[in-house]
């Protein structure tokens, strides 16, 4: 492995502890969107629904953090900013207006992050869609694949073998909640790791 590959990895280890630690606790072109909504992974302006078989790379680099708050089904302001930067403190926003009486809305801000990944296996090959999320669920599931992408770029150092771009399939889990009944939650399964090299490049790990 060559010291400019050993500097990358050391350097977005680095910027992805930083990623996880800002989380609160308490094909080339144009990108459309992905959004998990009742148990469904969702898709475009027409709310496609994602092939559950299809496989997809996400490029490290396209990870992002920030803040979002929504007012009566409206979006109020967001921030997001690229992982490599500090994340802002949220009594440094836009003043968040008070939820209305009887509202589902959180007051505050809530955390998001996102990411971006190119599906190349499945009915969506070519396709590439960002994934935001500022839900608990969400947040777990991605905060778990970048946990995942830390331990294996220290595999990679140790070894100067494969690679540490995250080749994953979007999944469905649920719990029980006592008043609200069934709860989904959307999984994002690591299950192999490419390189970033021409091809796409990569290795089952399942």
């Amino acid at each position: 492995m060559t010291s400019t590959a050993l500097a990358t990895i050391h350097g977005m280890r680095g910027a992805l502890q930083n990623f996880r630690n800002s989380t609160p606790r308490s094909t080339p072109g144009s990108t459309g969107y992905l959004r998990f909504s009742k148990g469904d992974w969702l898709f475009g302006r027409d709310d496609s629904a994602l092939d559950p078989e299809s496989v997809w790379i996400v490029h490290p680099q396209s990870l992002q953090h920030g803040w979002i708050c929504w007012r009566n089904g409206s979006l109020f302001h967001e921030v997001l900013i690229p992982f490599t930067q500090q994340l802002p403190l949220e009594n440094t926003l836009k003043t968040a207006p008070e939820p209305a009486e009887g509202s589902d809305d959180q007051p505050g801000y809530q955390h998001q992050m996102a990411f971006q990944a190119v599906c190349i296996e499945g009915g969506h090959v070519g396709l590439q869609l960002q994934f935001k999320t500022g839900t608990v669920g969400g947040r777990t599931a991605v905060d778990k694949m970048v946990e995942a992408m830390m331990a294996r770029m220290d595999d990679v150092e140790a070894t100067g073998q494969g690679g540490f771009y995250p080749v994953i399939m979007f999944g469905v889990d649920s719990y029980k909640h006592k008043t609200r009944g069934k709860i989904f939650v959307p999984l994002i399964e690591v299950v192999g790791w490419s390189t970033n090299e021409p091809g796409w490049l990569w290795d089952v790990t399942r």
